[in-house]
């Protein structure tokens, strides 16, 4: 499938030695220790393993040394598993109408607050308003060469699609975007690290409520690239 290079990060190379939390990490960075933020809050246990070669982003005038946004999977390809640069990127794949399934969208706002809960993305697509969830898939299968989400219960996760499910049912615009941020993913299927999830995923998907899998990785100079077709959206 045709990939398209979206954008270019000035990545550095560390090695991840342990997470502090769930937001931030320790990794060597060659000659000293770097305090490194993550934004994925996932467990990663796959990705995220003592002693193997990470991506990070340089930070100043913050608590944080760097941003941990890639791991590498093959000699030149990584996951990209930083949730806020997988939204940056799905909005330049909307504003550059560059996937099948979303060309004629505007990011109108990021983050609006619908019934108590705050979603992603705030769009415009033919004259009327749609609400947009993002939910990261960076945990691979090679059994069935899927991406996965999630890796661990999540009750936020649980909650959103619950929300989506009762603004569709009134007649809200939304769709839910998954990102399947691992170079050898071809599919997206929901994972039953939480049991709930998949049940939620399929009855929405029973309800009619679009989704879409859409395909991002790392390299390893910094590129980030999308596949121009859409993955699919199984129910196992």
């Amino acid at each position: 499938m045709a990939e398209v290079l979206i954008d270019r990060l000035d990545i550095h190379p560390g090695v991840f030695i342990r997470r502090v939390s769930r937001v931030s990490a320790y990794v060597w960075g060659g000659d000293r220790v770097w305090y490194a933020h993550l934004t994925n809050t996932g467990k990663l246990l796959d990705l995220l393993v003592g002693g193997r070669v990470v991506w990070c982003l340089p930070r100043r005038g913050v608590r944080t040394d760097c941003r941990l946004v890639g791991v590498p999977v093959s000699l030149c390809r990584g996951a990209l598993i930083d949730t806020f640069w997988q939204e940056r990127i799905v909005m330049e794949v909307f504003r550059r109408g560059l996937l099948r399934d979303l060309r004629g969208w505007e990011v109108v706002s990021r983050a609006p607050r619908v019934g108590g809960h705050r979603l992603d993305l705030r769009c415009r697509y033919r004259g009327e308003e749609w609400y947009v969830e993002i939910k990261s898939a960076v945990y691979y299968f090679p059994e069935d060469g899927s991406a996965r989400y999630p890796d661990t219960v999540t009750e936020r996760g649980r909650s959103h699609l619950r929300l989506l499910g009762a603004l569709f049912r009134r007649g809200v615009k939304v769709i839910l975007v998954f990102v399947a941020a691992h170079p050898f993913a071809r599919r997206f299927v929901p994972h039953d690290a939480d049991p709930e999830i998949p049940r939620l995923v399929c009855e929405l998907r029973a309800l009619g409520l679009p989704m879409v899998a859409i395909k991002m990785y790392l390299d390893a100079w910094g590129g980030v690239w999308v596949e121009e077709e859409p993955l699919s959206v199984d129910c196992l």
